[in-house]
């Protein structure tokens, strides 16, 4: 039998992987040439990590300074141009969309896959990251029988949140007009109480006062 502890624990670690991707995305939104990818993802991750001196979520401010302070780690990355990444997204899309006998298996011809690619020219490149999702998301549901495709509905609509209607308060989070992340708990929790009352509210107000008293009590 799984320990609610250890589920807590998971949970807390899906969290903050979800806020650590929401970082890269909004990384990659700001620096238009930086090519996603894995070995970039992994690049900017330790870079963060590197600089706050533990693992937080990455963002542009931190990043900003990092490279700012050793301007030779952007020859770590892979960079390249916003329309030959765009090129290379369509290309993917068409080669996932391509039928093998013209269509008759209910994938896309050569003049459907010729009218796709026109559909697409304008498209900005996180369109077209979304595109590649939702095909590979719907071929793979396609290979699923019923109960499986019933098993993920059941856990994409699952509510992970511990308490309701509130997101779940992270256990490392960046302090306003801040770059370095710190720990949230007991006792910055008090201490931003004592110091910074207005801010504490905010807290109490996004992940609830519950919330906040339990991780200020140690059973979050």
């Amino acid at each position: 039998m799984i320990a609610q502890k250890d589920v807590e624990a998971k949970t807390r670690v899906n969290a903050f992987e979800v806020e650590r991707q929401r970082g890269v995305d909004a990384i990659y939104q700001h620096y238009r040439n930086l090519k996603p990818c894995e070995a970039n993802q992994k690049m900017i991750c330790e870079i963060c990590d590197q600089w706050a001196g533990e693992p937080i979520a990455p963002n542009v401010t931190v990043l900003d300074l990092a490279l700012q302070a050793n301007p030779q780690l952007v020859d770590s990355f892979a960079i390249e141009h916003i329309n030959e990444q765009r090129k290379d997204l369509i290309q993917q899309i068409l080669a996932l969309l391509h039928s093998k006998n013209e269509g008759r298996d209910g994938l896309y011809s050569t003049a459907d896959l010729r009218s796709e690619k026109i559909r697409m020219a304008s498209w900005s490149r996180e369109k077209l990251q979304a595109r590649i999702s939702e095909i590979q998301s719907k071929q793979a549901q396609a290979k699923l029988s019923a109960p499986q495709l019933h098993q993920i509905v059941r856990e994409a609509t699952k509510d992970t949140r511990r308490y309701q209607g509130y997101p779940n308060l992270p256990e490392m989070i960046v302090p306003p007009g801040k770059v370095q992340a710190v720990r949230c708990d007991s006792a910055y929790l008090l201490n931003l109480a004592r110091t910074d009352f207005y801010e504490y509210r905010r807290l109490c107000a996004r992940f609830s006062s519950a919330q906040i008293t339990d991780r200020q009590q140690g059973k979050s």
